[in-house]
C-alpha cells in the first residue's frame, strides 16, 4: 500500500511489480513477453550481483534486504 510504503522501499517495490508483470507476459509463448520477461531476469541477476560486490564486507541480512527477489 503507498500510504504505508517507506521512502526507502520505493525502488524495490517497483522492480518487484515489473518483476510480476513481466513474469506473467513471459507465459505468453508468441508474445514478446517471454523475450521481455528474459531480459529483465538478466538484468536483475546483473544488479543482485553488483550488490553482493559492492557489499561483501557487510552483514547478510542487510544485504537480502537490498536484494531483489
Amino acid at each position: 500500500r503507498p500510504e504505508t510504503l517507506s521512502p526507502s522501499r520505493v525502488e524495490h517495490v517497483l522492480y518487484s511489480g515489473i518483476t510480476r508483470l513481466l513474469k506473467k507476459e513471459g507465459r505468453e509463448p508468441l508474445g514478446v513477453g517471454l523475450i521481455l520477461d528474459y531480459l529483465w531476469r538478466c538484468s536483475i541477476e546483473a544488479m543482485n550481483l553488483g550488490t553482493l560486490m559492492y557489499g561483501k564486507g557487510l552483514e547478510r541480512d542487510l544485504i537480502a534486504e537490498e536484494l531483489i527477489q
